[in-house]
């Protein structure tokens, strides 16, 4: 039994000697140590080259991909101050027509023309600024009669008036403007205090 056990660890002895022997010779000859795990050095290569394509492959559609998003961005700057322009262009158009028709008018007024021409002629521009105001969804602020509105109107005066209820707009001194649904200039007005018959009586 004994000797059994001492020929089985002579044994195993001489195993491990001989593969730390092999590993040696291995490193002393070059030999690659992927081999003793099974990989052969052109797998354990082209596993690396194969990483860095993907990396770069990657790389090439970001750089790409930035490079899209700042035309894209530039193109919407450049579309949109030529979109502006363009409606400055149309205005400007529109009030040219206006000043030819205001200059023709001109040109025909003389010491014969009577006062009723002239105040004719006048209507017929006014007309035509109001139209073209309408056509830009520029719209005047409704002021007397009604409520007095902070978000439309502008107190620059306070009366008595028995016509008007306290708080109503008794007189506009400037018309105001939307453009747009939104507040281009407000109306200035005068509103109603209230009057000494307005006020309640007490018993």
């Amino acid at each position: 039994m004994g000797d059994k056990g001492r020929s089985e660890d002579q044994n195993l002895d001489e195993e491990i000697t001989e593969i730390s022997e092999s590993k040696k010779g291995s490193q002393e000859s070059g030999m690659d140590p992927s081999l003793l795990s099974g990989q052969t050095p052109d797998e354990g290569q082209g596993e690396k080259e194969t990483s860095s394509e993907i990396a770069e492959d990657y790389k090439e559609k970001f750089v790409r991909l930035y490079a899209d998003f700042e035309n894209f961005k530039k193109r919407i700057l450049r579309e949109k101050e030529e979109l502006t322009q363009y409606a400055n262009e149309r205005i400007l158009r529109e009030i040219i027509t206006i000043k030819d028709h205001i200059e023709r008018a001109l040109s025909h007024v003389g010491p014969e023309t009577s006062v009723k021409e002239i105040q004719h002629g006048l209507e017929l521009i006014h007309k035509e600024l109001g139209n073209l105001l309408k056509r830009f969804n520029c719209c005047e602020i409704s002021a007397v009669g009604k409520p007095f509105d902070p978000q439309y109107h502008e107190a620059i005066h306070q009366e008595q008036n028995p016509k008007f209820k306290p708080g109503a707009v008794t007189q506009e001194h400037q018309k105001g403007y939307t453009f747009s649904g939104r507040l281009l200039r407000p109306a200035r007005v005068s509103v109603a205090v209230e009057t000494a018959e307005s006020k309640p009586r007490h018993k």
